[in-house]
C-alpha cells in the first residue's frame, strides 16, 4: 500500500479477520492444529477398519503426513511426501526468506525462457524490465475488469506467482500480461483468482484463512527477527521483486496474529520408529518448498525414510515425471523404495508421430493455428503428448461428423464421445492401426466461458469451434 486508502483497505481486513475468527471460534482455535487433524486422520483410519494407512501428501500435506507417522509410526503402511515442507529448525531469517528467494529464482527461469521462446507473448531483450513496467503502470493506473474490479500491482503480482508454480501456467502467464500491458486484465484476475480461491460470484473459499489459523495452532509461524529493519532491507535485495515492497513491520505480523488468536504453542519434533516406507521428494527448483526442506524431513524421519531428487521446474512433482510418478505409485502400491541417490529428471517433450503428417483434414477445417494458450490451459503440455490446434466455424456436432468419416477412411477406429467438464465441449476418441491413441477434443464458443479455459478467451474465435487434435502415448 502506498497511499492512506490503500493503507486502510489492508489494516481494515487485517483487523476484521482477527475479529471474525475469535469472535465466531474463540478458545477453539488453539485445537486446528497439524496434531489434532493427525489425530482426525487416525479416527477416520479406525472407523473404516483398516488396521494402516497408505498416505500421499502434496506441500503442506507432506508435513501433515509426518507428524501422523511421529505419533502413530506403527500404524503407517506407505508414506509419500512430495515437496516437502519442514519448517521446523529454519532460523528466523530462513523463515521469511526461503519462499522469497524461490519465487525470485523461478521468476528468473520463466523470464529467461521467455525471452529465448519467439512464441512467449511477453517476449522482450529484457523481460524483467518489460514486467517491472507494467506493474508500475498498474501501480499507477489500475485497470477496471469486466466487473470492475481494479487489477492493480498487486493482481499482477499475485497472478505471476500462481504462474510460477507449475511450468505449464508460464505461456499462460505471459499472455495474461501482454493483455493487461493492452488494457485487458481478464488474464492476470483468472490467474490471480484461481490461487486466490475467488469464485465468479465474488465468494472465496477458506484456503488462505484456514491455512493461516492451522499455521498459528501448529506453532509453525514465522518469528519475529530481532532486527526487522535489517532484515526487511535484506530481503529487499534477495528477491527485489517479490519483497520490493515489504517493510520491517510487516516481519511480526504473523507473530502477532497468533499471539492473539492461539497464544504460545509447541511445534511437534518430527521422528519416526515405524518399518512401513516413507519416500520424500524435493525439487530443485521448487519455489515453494525448497530442496533442502526434504533433505530436513528425509533425516528428520530416520531410516526408513527415502529422499528423491526431482530437477524440474515447479511445484509438486507428481504427475510432472514419470519417473517421480513411477517411484511413488510402487511405494503406494507394492512398498518399493527407490535406490539411495535417486534423481529424477523431468519428462522430455513426446515427438510427433509416424502418422501424424498424413492426418486428413475434413472440407472446412483450418490450417494449424498458434494458439498454444488453448494447449495450455487444457494441460495437453508436451511431455504429455504431441499436439495442434485448428479453428472451424462449422458447429461442434459438424466437426465430430467431418472427423469420424475422415479418420475411419484413414484406418482410424472411433472409441467413442466423452463430455468434459465445463458446457459446449466434448472429445471424440479414436484408436490408430498401431493402437496409439488419439483425440479430437471440440470447444464451442461457450467452453471459454467456464474459469477453465478463460484465460484463452481473448485469442480465440469468438464463433465456430476451436479443435484440438492430440496423440497420448
Amino acid at each position: 500500500p502506498d497511499t492512506p486508502a490503500e493503507q486502510a483497505l489492508l489494516d481494515a481486513a487485517d483487523a476484521e479477520f482477527t475479529k471474525g475468527c475469535t469472535d465466531t471460534y474463540g478458545d477453539t482455535l488453539q485445537f486446528y492444529s497439524t496434531v489434532n487433524t493427525a489425530r482426525d486422520m487416525d479416527a477416520i483410519r479406525a472407523g473404516l477398519g483398516d488396521d494402516q494407512v497408505s498416505y500421499l501428501g502434496i506441500s503442506y500435506g507432506t508435513y501433515l503426513g509426518a507428524v501422523y507417522a511421529t505419533l502413530f509410526p506403527d500404524r503407517v503402511r506407505a508414506m509419500v511426501l512430495d515437496s516437502a515442507f519442514e519448517p521446523n529448525g529454519d532460523t528466523v531469517e530462513q523463515q521469511f526468506e526461503t519462499q522469497l528467494v524461490g519465487f525470485d529464482g523461478a521468476f528468473n527461469n520463466w523470464a529467461a525462457w521467455c525471452q529465448e521462446t519467439p512464441s512467449c507473448a511477453f517476449t522482450a531483450a529484457d523481460v524483467p524490465a518489460r514486467w517491472d513496467a507494467l506493474r508500475q503502470r498498474l501501480d499507477d493506473a489500475p485497470i477496471a475488469g469486466a466487473d470492475d474490479r481494479p487489477a492493480n500491482q498487486a493482481t499482477m503480482e499475485r497472478a505471476t506467482t500462481a504462474a510460477l508454480y507449475s511450468e505449464s501456467q508460464w505461456p499462460i502467464l505471459a499472455q495474461a500480461l501482454e493483455e493487461a500491458e493492452a488494457g485487458d486484465p481478464t488474464g492476470i484476475f483468472g490467474l490471480a483468482d484461481e490461487y486466490n480461491g475467488r469464485s465468479p460470484d465474488g465468494t472465496f473459499d477458506t484456503l488462505f484463512q484456514s491455512y493461516q489459523v492451522i499455521t498459528c495452532a501448529s506453532g509453525i509461524e514465522s518469528q519475529t527477527p530481532p532486527d526487522p529493519e535489517a532484515l526487511a532491507e535484506q530481503l529487499r535485495k534477495l528477491s527485489p521483486r517479490f519483497a520490493n515492497a515489504l517493510e520491517a513491520k510487516d516481519l511480526s505480523a504473523e507473530a502477532t496474529l497468533c499471539d492473539t488468536i492461539v497464544g504460545d504453542v509447541t511445534q511437534v519434533t518430527l521422528s519416526y520408529t515405524g518399518e512401513g516406507p516413507i519416500v520424500v521428494v524435493g525439487g530443485k527448483n521448487d519455489p515453494a518448498t525448497p530442496f533442502r526442506w526434504a533433505e530436513e524431513m528425509t533425516a528428520a524421519l530416520g531410516d526408513n525414510a527415502h529422499l528423491v531428487t526431482a530437477t524440474g521446474e515447479g511445484h509438486g512433482q507428481l504427475l510432472a515425471s514419470t519417473c517421480v510418478t513411477d517411484i511413488e505409485a510402487a511405494a503406494l502400491i507394492s512398498l518399493d523404495v527407490p535406490p539411495a541417490d535417486t534423481v529424477c529428471e523431468p519428462d522430455r517433450p513426446i515427438d510427433k508421430p509416424a502418422f501424424w503428417d498424413d492426418l486428413p483434414v475434413p472440407d472446412g477445417i483450418s490450417d494449424v493455428v498458434d494458439l498454444q494458450i488453448v494447449k495450455d490451459v487444457l494441460g495437453l503440455t508436451d511431455t504429455l503428448g504431441f499436439s495442434e490446434v485448428r479453428t472451424t466455424d462449422l458447429d461442434s456436432q459438424a466437426v465430430s461428423d467431418a472427423y469420424l468419416a475422415a479418420l475411419e477412411a484413414a484406418g482410424f477406429t472411433a472409441a467413442g464421445t466423452s463430455e468434459m467438464s465445463f458446457d459446449d465441449a466434448s472429445i471424440d476418441n479414436y484408436v490408430s492401426a498401431n493402437g496409439d491413441a488419439f483425440l479430437v477434443i471440440r470447444l464451442g464458443p461457450a467452453a471459454f466461458d467456464d474459469p477453465t479455459m478463460a484465460a484463452a478467451k481473448d485469442s480465440v474465435p469468438a464463433t465456430g469451434t476451436v479443435v484440438v487434435l492430440a496423440y497420448l502415448p
